[in-house]
């Protein structure tokens, strides 16, 4: 079987790249990885809290240890193993998660960004890890500034295409059906 086309997302938290994937999956078929999974995973082996902070505190361990394009070649690994023709990849935050993917030929970047303050009010309402549906507007700019979140503007400028999500669904989903169809991907 040949490798299967590898569509990665980066962007800002709160940016809307779960619902790009939730509607690719939907519209076109595929899987996901997701950067953040592998760090879930060892919180919740090691029985620790799956919060923001959390996470933050294991990247920077882990990446400092053992490289800062560790993730990198862990997901594109399991992703190319995949047996799905296409694969989202999820949470690349910083230029050096690139390191794995960008060589390959059937690998495409898009940049899905927000206002500050849309991103803000989204996840407060996801709750996704525990402590966000509290978070203040001073705890969400302190988040900005975390070491893992400061390099996702210059992972940006890699992207091959970009979505400014400040709309609505329907204007989201035109322009990644836009996107899907420059990269030659018809819907299933």
């Amino acid at each position: 079987m040949s490798s299967p086309f590898i569509i990665g997302l980066v962007g800002t938290p709160g940016a809307g790249k779960s619902a790009v994937t939730d509607y690719i999956i939907q519209t076109y078929g595929g899987s996901q990885f997701r950067f953040s999974d592998y760090l879930s995973h060892v919180l919740q082996k090691m029985n620790i809290t799956k919060s923001r902070e959390n996470m933050i505190k294991l990247s920077v361990i882990l990446r400092k240890e053992f490289g800062e394009d560790l993730f990198s070649h862990a997901v594109a690994s399991d992703a190319l193993r995949s047996e799905d023709e296409l694969v989202l990849v999820d949470g690349i935050r910083r230029p050096e998660d690139l390191a794995a993917f960008r060589p390959l030929p059937n690998f495409k970047l898009v940049a899905v960004n927000a206002d500050a303050k849309i991103r803000y009010d989204r996840i407060k309402h996801r709750g996704e890890k525990v402590g966000e549906t509290d978070m203040t507007w001073e705890a969400f700019e302190t988040t900005e500034r975390a070491p893992t979140e400061i390099t996702i503007p210059e992972a940006m400028t890699y992207a091959d295409f970009v979505i400014m999500n400040d709309g609505g669904v329907e204007e989201l989903h035109t322009r990644i059906d836009e996107i899907m169809k420059e990269i030659g991907i018809a819907k299933k």
